[in-house]
Protein backbone atom coordinates (compact mmCIF):
# COMPACT_ATOMS: atom_id res chain seq x y z
CA UNK A 1 0.00 0.00 0.00
CA UNK A 2 2.97 2.35 0.61
CA UNK A 3 1.57 4.57 3.37
CA UNK A 4 3.45 7.38 5.07
CA UNK A 5 2.70 9.55 8.08
CA UNK A 6 4.06 12.91 9.23
CA UNK A 7 3.75 14.69 12.55
CA UNK A 8 4.75 18.24 13.49
CA UNK A 9 4.67 19.80 16.93
CA UNK A 10 4.26 23.34 15.66
CA UNK A 11 4.14 26.59 17.55
CA UNK A 12 6.52 25.62 20.33
CA UNK A 13 9.14 28.15 19.15
CA UNK A 14 7.55 30.75 21.41
CA UNK A 15 8.29 28.52 24.37
CA UNK A 16 11.89 27.91 23.39
CA UNK A 17 11.38 24.17 22.92
CA UNK A 18 11.37 24.13 19.15
CA UNK A 19 9.40 22.14 16.66
CA UNK A 20 9.76 18.38 16.27
CA UNK A 21 9.00 16.75 12.94
CA UNK A 22 8.81 13.06 12.18
CA UNK A 23 8.04 11.14 9.04
CA UNK A 24 7.34 7.42 9.12
CA UNK A 25 6.57 4.92 6.40
CA UNK A 26 4.97 1.52 6.57
CA UNK A 27 8.32 -0.16 5.89
CA UNK A 28 9.50 0.86 9.37
CA UNK A 29 11.52 3.94 8.47
CA UNK A 30 11.40 6.93 10.86
CA UNK A 31 13.00 10.30 10.04
CA UNK A 32 13.38 12.87 12.84
CA UNK A 33 14.14 16.61 12.73
CA UNK A 34 14.17 19.35 15.34
CA UNK A 35 13.82 23.02 14.40
CA UNK A 36 14.81 25.55 17.05
CA UNK A 37 14.55 29.19 15.92
CA UNK A 38 15.25 28.25 12.31
CA UNK A 39 18.25 26.06 13.08
CA UNK A 40 17.23 22.60 11.91
CA UNK A 41 18.94 19.51 13.24
CA UNK A 42 18.36 16.43 11.15
CA UNK A 43 18.81 13.39 13.38
CA UNK A 44 18.56 11.11 10.38
CA UNK A 45 16.44 8.15 9.45
CA UNK A 46 16.10 5.14 11.70
CA UNK A 47 14.81 1.62 11.18
CA UNK A 48 12.08 0.83 13.67
CA UNK A 49 11.81 -2.70 14.99
CA UNK A 50 8.85 -4.63 13.57
CA UNK A 51 7.06 -4.27 16.94
CA UNK A 52 7.70 -0.50 17.07
CA UNK A 53 6.48 -0.04 13.52
CA UNK A 54 3.35 -2.15 14.09
CA UNK A 55 2.56 -0.29 17.31
CA UNK A 56 2.99 3.10 15.65
CA UNK A 57 0.82 2.18 12.66
CA UNK A 58 -1.88 0.71 14.92
CA UNK A 59 -1.99 4.03 16.80
CA UNK A 60 -2.11 5.99 13.54
CA UNK A 61 -4.99 3.84 12.30
CA UNK A 62 -6.77 4.24 15.64
CA UNK A 63 -6.60 8.02 15.38
CA UNK A 64 -8.66 7.85 12.15
CA UNK A 65 -7.22 11.00 10.58
CA UNK A 66 -9.12 10.39 7.34
CA UNK A 67 -12.34 11.14 9.26
CA UNK A 68 -11.10 14.28 11.05
CA UNK A 69 -11.12 17.96 10.16
CA UNK A 70 -8.71 20.65 11.24
CA UNK A 71 -9.53 22.96 14.12
CA UNK A 72 -11.28 26.21 13.32
CA UNK A 73 -11.00 28.09 16.61
CA UNK A 74 -8.34 30.74 17.30
CA UNK A 75 -5.39 29.69 19.40
CA UNK A 76 -4.67 30.43 23.02
CA UNK A 77 -1.36 32.24 23.70
CA UNK A 78 1.56 29.78 23.73
CA UNK A 79 -0.67 26.87 22.66
CA UNK A 80 0.96 24.46 20.24
CA UNK A 81 -0.60 23.42 16.97
CA UNK A 82 -0.10 19.75 16.16
CA UNK A 83 0.00 18.68 12.53
CA UNK A 84 -0.81 15.19 11.31
CA UNK A 85 -0.62 14.02 7.71
CA UNK A 86 -1.41 10.56 6.40
CA UNK A 87 -0.65 9.65 2.81
CA UNK A 88 -2.29 6.43 1.68
CA UNK A 89 -3.41 5.18 -1.72
CA UNK A 90 -2.51 8.46 -3.45
CA UNK A 91 -4.66 10.44 -0.99
CA UNK A 92 -3.41 12.95 1.56
CA UNK A 93 -5.34 13.49 4.79
CA UNK A 94 -3.92 16.48 6.65
CA UNK A 95 -5.24 17.68 10.00
CA UNK A 96 -4.10 20.49 12.29
CA UNK A 97 -5.34 20.49 15.88
CA UNK A 98 -4.59 22.67 18.88
CA UNK A 99 -2.75 20.58 21.47
CA UNK A 100 -5.49 20.96 24.09
CA UNK A 101 -8.10 19.67 21.63
CA UNK A 102 -5.91 16.87 20.32
CA UNK A 103 -5.03 15.52 23.75
CA UNK A 104 -8.69 15.34 24.79
CA UNK A 105 -8.94 12.43 22.34
CA UNK A 106 -7.37 9.32 23.89
CA UNK A 107 -6.37 7.83 20.52
CA UNK A 108 -4.41 10.96 19.57
CA UNK A 109 -2.96 11.33 23.07
CA UNK A 110 -1.58 7.77 22.88
CA UNK A 111 -0.14 8.43 19.43
CA UNK A 112 1.59 11.65 20.55
CA UNK A 113 2.99 9.86 23.62
CA UNK A 114 4.35 7.05 21.41
CA UNK A 115 5.93 9.59 19.04
CA UNK A 116 7.61 11.22 22.04
CA UNK A 117 8.99 7.87 23.22
CA UNK A 118 10.38 7.10 19.76
CA UNK A 119 12.00 10.53 19.47
CA UNK A 120 13.61 10.11 22.88
CA UNK A 121 14.82 6.59 22.11
CA UNK A 122 16.39 7.45 18.76
CA UNK A 123 17.76 10.94 19.53
CA UNK A 124 18.50 10.75 23.25
CA UNK A 125 16.47 13.94 23.73
CA UNK A 126 13.18 14.27 25.59
CA UNK A 127 10.91 16.26 23.27
CA UNK A 128 8.26 18.76 24.29
CA UNK A 129 5.49 18.07 21.78
CA UNK A 130 2.54 19.99 23.25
Amino acid sequence: MNRSFAFTSGGAHRLGTGEWKIRADENGSLAIQHDLYGSVRDFGTFDLSPDESASLWNLIAGAAFEKRVSTSRPGIPDESMLGFALFAQATLHSVQLWASEALEDLSIKRLVEEIGKLIEKYTGRKPVLT
